[in-house]
C-alpha cells in the first residue's frame, strides 16, 4: 500500500511541476513512464526514475533508469544513482558508476553495467 502511494505521489508531482499531463504524454508517444524518463523538464526525469524505483515495473525498465545515470542535472544523476541501486539491490561503488566524472567516463560505465546485467541473465 505504501509504496502504491509514493508511487501516486509521485505521479502527481510530476504532473505539477513538470506543467503537462498523461494526455500530453500519450501524444508524444510511448509509456508514460519512458516519456517523462526522457522529459525536457529536470524534475519530471527525478521524479520519473524515483517512481521506477519503487514501482514493480520497475526491473523491467532498469535499461532506462540505468541511462538516467548520465543525466546533464548531477542532482538528477544522484537520485538516478539511488534508483539504480534499488532496483539492482545491491550499492553501486564510484569505481562502477562515478556520477562525478565526466560524460565519455559516465557513458563507458553505465555500457559495462549493461553488460554486466545482460551476462546474468
Amino acid at each position: 500500500m505504501r509504496r502504491l502511494l509514493l508511487t501516486i505521489v509521485a505521479a502527481v508531482l510530476i504532473l505539477l511541476v513538470g506543467g503537462w499531463s498523461i494526455r500530453d504524454s500519450l501524444r508524444r508517444g510511448g509509456p508514460v513512464g519512458e516519456v517523462w524518463l526522457n522529459s525536457p523538464h529536470q524534475t519530471t526525469r527525478l521524479v520519473a526514475t524515483q517512481a521506477y524505483a519503487r514501482s514493480p515495473l520497475g526491473k523491467g525498465k532498469l535499461r532506462e533508469v540505468l541511462r538516467s545515470l548520465n543525466d546533464p542535472m548531477p542532482v538528477n544523476r544522484t537520485f538516478a544513482l539511488f534508483a539504480a541501486e534499488r532496483l539492482l539491490a545491491r550499492p553501486l561503488r564510484p569505481v562502477d558508476m562515478d556520477i562525478t566524472a565526466p560524460p565519455a567516463r559516465r557513458l563507458a560505465q553505465m555500457d559495462a553495467l549493461l553488460s554486466e546485467i545482460r551476462e546474468k541473465k
